[in-house]
């Protein structure tokens, strides 16, 4: 094994162990995803596919008349690589709804995404957009029931760390002779 430095601006795409709710969430609700791809990083190491990051909700509001769209957000914390786990600073991931769900709006950092406005507003209170798939993988669906936010189980999101982190992580075939 070698000790790796895994820069700032590595993005992971990891799916949901649970689903995350404005309704039955709120912070400190610890939320654990599993990357579905291998990371490459220089050298030929790799983060493989698998690997557990853990986060916690931030912050959960569910909607009302006065107190506008429901939020939710989620900072990423660790990510466990062969049973090790490292801290890890990432990009919080936040969505917002509308009060009137005709909007919703996914950020990354300080960007704001317009899901509702590109992809519209399908059946059942479900917004889909292009922009909110951005951020949170392709075919991404949010549901916004009523004055609150759902991100399924198993769905996609992108994390971005903020700062670099060192792991370790076996060295690769080629690198051994």
């Amino acid at each position: 094994t070698a000790e790796v430095v895994v820069p700032s601006g590595t993005t992971f795409v990891a799916a949901l162990g649970q689903s995350v709710s404005t309704k039955t969430d709120e912070a400190g609700t610890p939320v654990t995803l599993e990357t579905v791809a291998a990371v490459a990083l220089a050298d030929g190491f790799v983060v493989p596919a698998g690997t557990r990051i853990r986060g916690e909700v931030t912050h959960a509001k569910g909607g009302g008349r006065l107190g506008g769209g429901p939020e939710l957000t989620i900072r990423f914390q660790e990510i466990v690589v062969d049973g090790e786990e490292y801290r890890i600073g990432s990009e919080p991931f936040r969505i917002r709804g509308k009060g009137d769900t005709k909007e919703t709006v996914a950020e990354i950092g300080g960007g704001a995404l317009l899901g509702g406005v590109i992809g519209g507003v399908t059946g059942a209170g479900v917004v889909e957009g292009a922009a909110v798939g951005a951020v949170l993988g392709t075919g991404v669906a949010v549901a916004t029931k009523g004055d609150d936010l759902t991100i399924a189980k198993g769905q996609q999101l992108r994390i971005r760390l903020s700062e670099p982190v060192t792991v370790t992580l076996p060295v690769p075939e080629d690198a051994k002779q």
